[in-house]
Protein backbone atom coordinates (compact mmCIF):
# COMPACT_ATOMS: atom_id res chain seq x y z
CA UNK A 1 0.00 0.00 0.00
CA UNK A 2 3.07 2.30 0.80
CA UNK A 3 4.30 2.16 -3.11
CA UNK A 4 7.68 0.57 -2.21
CA UNK A 5 8.70 -2.29 -4.37
CA UNK A 6 8.55 -5.92 -2.08
CA UNK A 7 8.59 -9.07 -2.95
CA UNK A 8 6.43 -11.42 -0.89
CA UNK A 9 7.68 -15.38 -0.12
CA UNK A 10 5.57 -16.84 1.81
CA UNK A 11 7.31 -20.09 2.20
CA UNK A 12 10.63 -19.67 0.64
CA UNK A 13 13.12 -21.60 2.03
CA UNK A 14 16.31 -20.00 4.23
CA UNK A 15 18.61 -20.41 1.32
CA UNK A 16 16.42 -18.39 -1.07
CA UNK A 17 15.73 -15.90 0.73
CA UNK A 18 19.31 -14.96 1.80
CA UNK A 19 20.22 -15.33 -1.75
CA UNK A 20 17.27 -12.79 -2.97
CA UNK A 21 17.76 -10.57 -0.69
CA UNK A 22 21.91 -10.51 -1.25
CA UNK A 23 21.34 -10.55 -5.03
CA UNK A 24 18.48 -7.84 -5.23
CA UNK A 25 19.90 -5.92 -2.69
CA UNK A 26 17.07 -6.18 -0.60
CA UNK A 27 16.13 -6.01 3.03
CA UNK A 28 14.41 -9.28 4.57
CA UNK A 29 11.54 -8.85 7.03
CA UNK A 30 11.27 -11.79 9.51
CA UNK A 31 10.00 -13.37 12.31
CA UNK A 32 13.03 -15.35 12.40
CA UNK A 33 15.39 -14.27 14.88
CA UNK A 34 18.28 -16.74 12.85
CA UNK A 35 17.72 -15.59 9.39
CA UNK A 36 17.96 -11.97 10.46
CA UNK A 37 20.94 -12.77 12.74
CA UNK A 38 22.45 -14.34 9.86
CA UNK A 39 21.71 -11.52 7.22
CA UNK A 40 22.92 -8.70 9.38
CA UNK A 41 21.69 -5.11 8.54
CA UNK A 42 19.89 -7.07 5.06
CA UNK A 43 17.22 -8.26 7.70
CA UNK A 44 15.03 -6.68 10.47
CA UNK A 45 13.15 -8.83 12.42
CA UNK A 46 9.35 -8.08 12.47
CA UNK A 47 7.26 -8.56 16.06
CA UNK A 48 4.15 -7.75 17.54
CA UNK A 49 0.94 -9.00 16.30
CA UNK A 50 -1.11 -7.34 13.86
CA UNK A 51 -0.52 -4.68 10.88
CA UNK A 52 -0.37 -2.07 13.40
CA UNK A 53 2.49 -3.50 15.63
CA UNK A 54 4.05 -5.23 12.93
CA UNK A 55 4.60 -2.08 11.16
CA UNK A 56 5.77 -0.35 14.15
CA UNK A 57 8.50 -2.70 14.80
CA UNK A 58 10.56 -1.72 11.74
CA UNK A 59 8.92 1.91 11.44
CA UNK A 60 12.46 2.85 13.04
CA UNK A 61 14.32 1.07 10.75
CA UNK A 62 12.29 2.32 7.77
CA UNK A 63 12.24 6.02 8.44
CA UNK A 64 16.58 5.84 9.35
CA UNK A 65 16.49 4.72 5.46
CA UNK A 66 15.00 7.42 3.88
CA UNK A 67 11.70 5.75 3.37
CA UNK A 68 9.42 8.14 1.08
CA UNK A 69 6.02 6.22 0.52
CA UNK A 70 4.38 6.37 -2.83
CA UNK A 71 0.86 5.24 -1.71
CA UNK A 72 -1.08 2.61 -3.88
CA UNK A 73 1.09 3.44 -6.84
CA UNK A 74 2.01 -0.25 -7.11
CA UNK A 75 -0.08 -3.56 -7.64
CA UNK A 76 -1.30 -5.35 -4.29
CA UNK A 77 -1.01 -8.76 -6.22
CA UNK A 78 2.84 -8.91 -7.98
CA UNK A 79 4.33 -5.39 -6.81
CA UNK A 80 4.21 -4.17 -10.31
CA UNK A 81 4.03 -0.51 -10.74
CA UNK A 82 0.39 1.23 -11.39
CA UNK A 83 -0.54 3.48 -14.22
CA UNK A 84 -3.11 5.28 -15.14
CA UNK A 85 -5.14 3.69 -18.34
CA UNK A 86 -8.26 4.77 -20.28
CA UNK A 87 -11.75 3.23 -19.52
CA UNK A 88 -11.56 1.31 -23.23
CA UNK A 89 -8.43 -0.36 -22.33
CA UNK A 90 -9.83 -1.39 -18.80
CA UNK A 91 -13.43 -2.68 -20.34
CA UNK A 92 -12.50 -6.49 -20.00
CA UNK A 93 -10.91 -6.27 -16.54
CA UNK A 94 -13.19 -4.22 -14.67
CA UNK A 95 -17.26 -4.37 -13.88
CA UNK A 96 -19.68 -2.19 -15.96
CA UNK A 97 -20.99 0.17 -13.28
CA UNK A 98 -17.04 1.39 -12.71
CA UNK A 99 -16.73 1.84 -16.23
CA UNK A 100 -20.10 3.88 -16.27
CA UNK A 101 -19.41 5.85 -13.18
CA UNK A 102 -16.43 6.83 -14.78
CA UNK A 103 -13.57 6.25 -11.98
CA UNK A 104 -10.34 7.05 -12.37
CA UNK A 105 -8.86 3.74 -13.59
CA UNK A 106 -4.99 2.41 -12.85
CA UNK A 107 -3.54 -0.69 -14.46
CA UNK A 108 -0.58 -3.13 -13.47
CA UNK A 109 2.00 -2.95 -15.73
CA UNK A 110 3.15 -6.65 -15.11
CA UNK A 111 -0.02 -8.44 -14.38
CA UNK A 112 -2.68 -5.97 -15.92
CA UNK A 113 -4.76 -6.14 -12.78
CA UNK A 114 -7.07 -2.77 -12.92
CA UNK A 115 -7.79 -0.63 -9.56
CA UNK A 116 -9.97 1.94 -9.25
CA UNK A 117 -11.21 4.11 -6.17
CA UNK A 118 -13.62 1.64 -4.73
CA UNK A 119 -15.35 1.83 -1.40
CA UNK A 120 -12.56 0.13 0.09
CA UNK A 121 -10.42 2.82 -0.82
CA UNK A 122 -10.86 5.25 2.35
CA UNK A 123 -9.97 2.69 4.71
CA UNK A 124 -6.83 1.84 2.78
CA UNK A 125 -6.15 5.64 2.49
CA UNK A 126 -6.74 5.90 6.52
CA UNK A 127 -4.00 2.87 6.95
CA UNK A 128 -1.33 4.96 4.74
CA UNK A 129 -2.22 7.91 6.46
CA UNK A 130 -1.72 5.89 10.05
CA UNK A 131 2.01 4.40 8.61
CA UNK A 132 3.10 7.84 7.19
CA UNK A 133 2.34 9.36 10.85
CA UNK A 134 4.40 6.52 12.39
CA UNK A 135 7.17 6.98 9.71
CA UNK A 136 7.31 11.24 10.79
CA UNK A 137 7.19 10.51 13.92
CA UNK A 138 10.29 8.01 13.80
CA UNK A 139 11.96 10.63 11.38
CA UNK A 140 11.42 13.49 14.25
CA UNK A 141 12.60 11.39 17.30
CA UNK A 142 15.89 10.46 15.27
CA UNK A 143 16.71 14.38 14.82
Amino acid sequence: MLGLDTVFLRDAPDGELRFIARSQGRILLSRDCRLVKVLGDQAWQVTGSGVHEEFTSIASKLAGKGCRPAPLSRCLECNGELIPIDPVSAKAKAPPHVLDIGLDLMSCTDCGKVYWKGTHRERMDAEVRWMEGELKKRRRQDD
